[in-house]
This record gives C-alpha cells, structure tokens and sequence, in this order.
C-alpha cells in the first residue's frame, strides 16, 4: 500500500524535542498555536495526506530515508556526549538536513503546475547551485558539491545558557547570508531543546565554541516564533506569560519562500555586523577582497 501520510517536518526531526525521544513515532511534544497548548503525538504533526505525491508516493518516501536516518543517529551520538563522537559523513549529514528542512517545508509555496516532490527537487537544485555554490548558470554535480561541503563548510553544536532551553516550530530551519547576493553563509537549526546545530562556511563565518547566552536563547526562540507557519513545539508546556508573548510573534505578518514556473524564491535573512548572535562572527576579510 502506499504510504498516504506525508511528512514535511519528519517525526525523526520532532521527537528529539519529547520528554522521551525513545519512543520514536510514539513520542510526544507541546504544540502551540497562538491559542491552544497541548501535548500532542508527534506522528500527527506537520504531515499532509499525499503532500509530495500521489502517484509516486513510495518514491517520496525513499527520497527522504537515507538522510532522515543519519540525522537521526547523529543527533543521538550528540546526545549521548563525548564518548559517542559522530563520524564526519553524519556531520555533513547534519549540514545537509538542515538546508533540507528549509527546503522541503510547507512554507516553501508551490506554485508550480508540478507536484510537491518535483517543485522540492527543483528547489534543491536551484538552492544547490546559485546559494551554496554561489553561481547562476550550469549543472553541478555531486563531487562538485561533496568537495564544495567538506573544503569550506563546517557544523558546531551550541548548548544553552543555564536553566534554558530551546523550542522548535514547524519551519525550524533558518538560512543567513553575509552579502546583497543572498549566498548562504550559515544555518541555524534547534536539533534538541539542550543544542542547537550551526552549520557555516568558514570562510566567512567564525563560531565561538561553547553556551549561548540568555539575549542568544531569547532571540534565537523569537525567532522561531517569526519563522513559524502556524505553532511552535517545546518539551515542557508553555507558562501563561510565554503564551502570551509566543502568541503576538504568531500573529506577526511573515513572508515565505516560493517557487513558480518562472522563478524561485528563497527566504535568507541577512546578517548585520554587530547585530546578531554571540556566538557568531564575520571574519574580517572576505576571499573575494
């Protein structure tokens, strides 16, 4: 039979945000809408029947499998600490997913005459090229883009400051650029309520290892707020304040990324000097400079 439900944020993805991510599917999470708070199934999240595609619903499947999987036994080896180093292929892995998470959502309009699956590989492919590899024209291919990945871009785990924790949403995943090109320099992605994945290219990008900040955790929850198509996920239940103030930053007015049969639109947020993150820095000089 072929499997009708469709995932655009995986449950592999949402069930490290349980109070007991080792129940897999079964896992479940505090969702809020901007009105209601419950503690719902993962597997019931972020899934619409046949999203990607009707008649090649197995195809769908398989195509999200093998990174879902890595990312999966990446994130428990960070969980498990030290002892449990991830190898460098679930690494990359990791830096992979995270673009894939923005790239596969269901805040990315589809306003093709093609299905979900096709628009997301044209997607993919277009994100590949002029934002990772930072060209317009051409095919790359994959050791163009493997050798690209290993050369110049790297992934840290950032834990929070003490007694914090981060929540997720529905669209986690969060693309910045450095420059009016909007080539992506680095990502953002809450892999687990204690860590947070940065992924970036060095060549721009410097991380300062260690814990966040309490500004950084605010910030970095607002965002999620912001990016948000409908809820927010977190491991414990809301308080009456911070529904309050997740609710306002729901309702705020946002703007996602689309793709029509003439153009595709990628949301990156731009990275002001002295502006951002602590743990984030530009390197002074640029290789183009």
């Amino acid at each position: 039979m072929q499997p009708q439900k469709q995932h655009w944020l995986p449950c592999v993805y949402l069930k490290h945000f349980s109070s007991d991510a080792s129940k897999r599917s079964k896992s479940k999470v505090w969702r809020f809408d901007g009105s209601i708070n419950r503690d719902v199934p993962v597997e019931s999240q972020c899934s619409d029947k046949f999203f990607y595609s009707i008649a090649c619903a197995k195809e769908a499947e398989d195509c999200f499998n093998q990174i879902e999987t890595l990312y999966d036994g990446c994130v428990r080896k960070i969980v498990a600490g030290a002892a449990h180093r991830p190898t460098f292929q679930e690494y990359f892995g990791l830096i992979l997913m995270v673009f894939d998470l923005h790239l596969r959502n269901k805040a990315q309009q589809n306003l093709t005459t093609q299905n979900n699956l096709e628009a997301y590989r044209t997607r993919l492919f277009l994100f590949l090229r002029d934002m990772f590899l930072g060209r317009s024209e051409g095919t790359p291919d994959e050791r163009e883009l493997k050798s690209h990945l290993q050369t110049h871009w790297r992934v840290n785990i950032i834990v929070p400051s003490a007694d914090s924790e981060f929540i997720t949403s529905d669209n986690p995943a969060m693309i910045f650029t450095t420059n009016d090109r909007h080539d992506c320099h680095y990502a953002l992605l809450p892999i687990t309520p204690g860590h947070l994945a940065v992924a970036f290219d060095q060549r721009f990008i410097e991380i300062r290892p260690g814990h966040t900040t309490q500004a950084d955790d605010e910030l970095l929850n607002r965002n999620q707020c912001r990016q948000a198509s409908s809820a927010i996920y977190s491991r414990t239940k809301l308080d009456a304040e911070q529904e309050r103030n997740t609710a306002r930053l729901l309702n705020e007015p946002r703007k996602h990324g689309a793709i029509s049969q003439s153009s595709v639109e990628f949301t990156g947020l731009k990275m002001l000097p002295g502006a951002n993150l602590s743990f984030i820095g530009m390197r002074s000089r640029h290789p183009c400079e």
